[in-house]
């Protein structure tokens, strides 16, 4: 047998970590398995390395040591180079660590994957001894998938966006948004940051070029969110993979990126390079051949697709299951569909749209903005003096906004049939139309936004006086409109003549709502599109467009920020809305079932998915039961956990998910719905990880009294106690007791009242005070007892 070649990456700032590997490098180095065991610190020259030593001693390993102590940007980088360049990898973290435990916690990507704990030298060169005696295969392979040669795609670029949506992130993804000639996955860390390591892999390992911009250290989740991205981006450069990382130039800079740092003082200067560097893209440079080389263990969780539907539209029409909300959508019945986040609203949305496409006599238009954009409002509403003048801006702009999206999709839908747009038709005089008056046909909803909010800047300047309402609201009705919106509403008639329904359904309105956004302006934004839907729908019906088309629309909105834009509403009982829930369990157990039948091709029973994968009992409760029992009831939740138990499994190589692998797939599955309940926390208006972290350690069972200790020590002022457990309650986070040792995670203002009514009568029958629970969930991440 060939004798290895190993790699020690560390970092340099933890002494008695780095003094352990040190020794254990030089003490391999006599292992007559080993030809050469040698440290980076081997590499330096005159106290200075060059970061192409690196990948070069990377690629001259066979395997390769990474200590994520600290999870070091430098080393997490030269870990995914490694992992992408086939090695095998050993992963090491100091085992007596708090600190530690935290933070691998919540960085979440490698949760499924192996490391070697120890305390010393000893123990470290024990466990490297019995690894070389039967030394791991090469991480990527657990990774990737089947025999077959696969070639990237060269206009596919992965974007990873800053976490912090200023103005420098708001005008890099305005870039990258407008080269038409690149296909843009955006991998969204709050969205993404805990998604299954395979699948980053293989979207980075599909892609020719990423573009990574890392978090400002000052921003909220910046440490986290910017470990996540080197890793990301250490994967693509091992595939060979055109990338660049930008960050501003008073960031301190890892050394291994300095080759590739876009560095940049304000938007302008980043916009510049950026765009100087697509543009030097040459799609006909050669990128290396790829070969998959076997089965991918970890492929093998994927078999339930994707938690995130964005991700998983391919599969999703053939197991999506349907509910009575989704009728509703379908039925044009409900204005806002709302849940709380993986509750499955942009799978909902996704079904509704293909459903009603299948119609031809209905026109669907999918409006999707980005934050940017609606930030880009937010802004003008800043401007306005006059509350009355900001409420006819935002309706006026949405009105138009939205006739102008409709009137694109007519022509670019008649565009795409084989006859395509007959010369002299009503939709050839509406093609012109938006080509000339209306920034084209082919415009993206930025590009329309931003024509209007320039031309407001032109007429109006710093401020919106409304000193004057009448002469106000008719200059925003000509700077909006420029005379043009009654001519489009005629052509739009006539191009759509016959149609039965026009139906606009709007999603990622919830994607700007970020710690530091204003947020009573973005709910005013979204009251602003529901109102300005009722006057179209008017519209509609009073000039009889189309021939008597009925116009609905439905936004799709998480649930803590519809009841945020409740709140703030001036009237809002005229808002309908339909919430999506998962209280019977075995509608929430199709979720899997059904995927599990669509990956059989139809020869299994949904039984067979429990009887013949899982072990019957885990902890002594039927399979089934346990785990709809400890995740949160939606969607995304239970297919993440299903697809961690999976990999656990099979990496272990049992022949059925045991009591073991569901064990272990709860501390993967509990970081995932911790970082989903953090952002929850943005629109509540509360520091969400300072309030969980209050719990660390608790009991799952506490009283009033033990959650007020609770959230004492964490820091929590007394005045907002009642408060803090309302918010606890309304997320799941916190259960009340209703019937012995049952407890309701009812959130919605009519559960929470009804379940402490029954709360209030089981305590005093039984003579105690009223008890609480957290959620299992949420226990492995908080080390919270059983």
């Amino acid at each position: 047998m060939d004798k290895q070649h190993i790699f020690f990456g560390y970092a340099a700032d933890i002494p008695h970590v780095r003094e352990s590997l040190q020794l254990v490098a030089a003490r391999l180095g006599d292992h007559p398995s080993v030809a050469q065991s040698i440290t980076w610190e081997d590499l330096l020259v005159d106290g200075k390395l060059i970061i192409s030593d690196i990948i070069d001693a990377i690629d001259s390993a066979t395997i390769c040591v990474f200590d994520i102590t600290d999870l070091n940007p430098n080393v997490l980088f030269e870990l995914g180079i490694a992992t992408a360049r086939g090695k095998q990898i050993i992963i090491t973290r100091d085992a007596d660590n708090i600190l530690s435990d935290r933070i691998f916690r919540e960085f979440g990507l490698l949760t499924t994957v192996g490391y070697t704990k120890f305390l010393n030298s000893g123990d470290l060169l024990a466990s490297m001894t019995a690894i070389l005696a039967s030394p791991p295969k090469a991480l990527l392979d657990f990774l990737l998938g089947q025999s077959i040669d696969s070639e990237p795609d060269v206009r596919h670029i992965v974007y990873v966006p800053s976490m912090k949506e200023d103005e420098a992130s708001r005008a890099l993804s305005r870039v990258i948004d407008s080269h038409t000639g690149l296909s843009v996955k955006t991998l969204e860390l709050d969205e993404y940051g805990t998604a299954p390591l395979a699948w980053l892999v293989e979207q980075i390992y599909r892609s020719r070029t990423a573009l990574v911009h890392l978090t400002p250290t000052d921003a909220y989740l910046a440490e986290t969110s910017n470990r996540r991205a080197s890793l990301l981006a250490g994967l693509s450069v091992g595939f060979g993979n055109h990338t660049r990382i930008a960050m501003r130039d008073s960031a301190s800079v890892p050394l291994d990126y300095r080759d590739l740092r876009i560095t940049y003082r304000l938007s302008k200067d980043l916009v510049a390079q950026v765009s100087s560097w697509i543009e030097t893209l040459d799609s006909g440079a050669p990128v290396p051949s790829r070969t998959r080389k076997h089965i991918g263990i970890e492929l093998a969780a994927l078999r339930f697709g994707n938690h995130v539907a964005e991700a998983d539209q391919e599969g999703l029409g053939r197991y999506f299951v349907e509910t009575r909300d989704y009728l509703d959508v379908v039925d044009g019945i409900s204005s806002i569909f709302t849940g709380r986040k993986g509750t499955g609203k942009t799978a909902n949305m996704l079904q509704a749209a293909a459903r009603l496409r299948s119609d031809a006599r209905n026109v669907v238009c999918v409006i999707k903005p980005a934050s940017y954009e609606l930030e880009a409002l937010v802004e003008v509403l800043g401007r306005v003096e006059t509350a009355h003048i900001g409420h006819y801006l935002v309706e006026g702009v949405w009105k138009y906004l939205l006739y102008a999206e409709v009137a694109a999709e007519v022509v670019r839908s008649v565009r795409s049939t084989p006859a395509g747009i007959a010369a002299g038709s009503a939709v050839e005089r509406l093609f012109m139309m938006l080509e000339s008056d209306h920034k084209g046909v082919d415009a993206s909803f930025s590009v329309r936004l931003e024509n209007l909010v320039s031309g407001l800047d032109l007429e109006f300047g710093a401020r919106i006086d409304g000193s004057s309402i009448e002469e106000t609201r008719a200059r925003i009705g000509k700077t909006l409109y420029g005379g043009h919106l009654k001519k489009l509403r005629a052509a739009l008639s006539e191009a759509i003549h016959g149609k039965r329904r026009v139906a606009v359904l709007i999603d990622n309105l919830d994607k700007a709502w970020e710690r530091g956004a204003d947020l009573h302006s973005l709910s005013d934004l979204i009251f602003g599109l529901l109102t300005s839907v009722g006057r179209v729908s008017d519209e509609f019906a009073r000039e009889s467009i189309g021939g008597g088309a009925r116009f609905t629309l439905t936004a799709f909105l998480r649930s803590d920020i519809y009841a945020f834009v409740r709140r703030e509403a001036r009237e809002p009982d005229k808002i309908n809305s339909t919430e999506i829930e998962w209280r019977d369990q075995e509608m929430l157990a199709r979720v899997l079932e059904d995927r599990f039948l669509d990956s059989r091709d139809g020869k299994s029973s949904p039984s067979d998915l429990w009887n013949h994968y899982f072990v019957s009992e885990i902890a002594g409760r039927p399979s089934k039961d346990y785990i709809l029992s400890h995740v949160q009831p939606r969607p995304r939740d239970l297919v993440y956990f299903a697809n961690a138990a999976v990999l656990q499994a099979t990496n272990a190589k049992h022949g059925l998910i045991n009591q073991e692998d569901i064990e272990k797939a709860e501390v993967s599955y509990s970081q995932f719905a911790y970082d989903a309940l953090v952002v929850e926390g943005v629109a509540a208006g509360v520091d969400m990880e300072k309030l969980l972290y209050a719990f660390v350690g608790e009991k799952s069972i506490l009283d009033r009294s033990d959650i007020v200790t609770a959230l004492s020590e964490g820091g929590i002022e007394a005045r907002h106690h009642d408060e803090m457990i309302r918010i606890l309650r309304q997320h799941g986070f916190l259960g009340i007791e209703v019937g012995a040792m049952r407890f309701d995670y009812g959130g919605t203002v009519g559960e929470m009242a009804k379940a402490d009514v029954l709360a209030r009568k089981l305590a005093k029958g039984l003579g105690r005070a009223t008890r609480f629970e957290i959620h299992s969930a949420y226990r492995s991440h908080l080390v919270v007892e059983a």
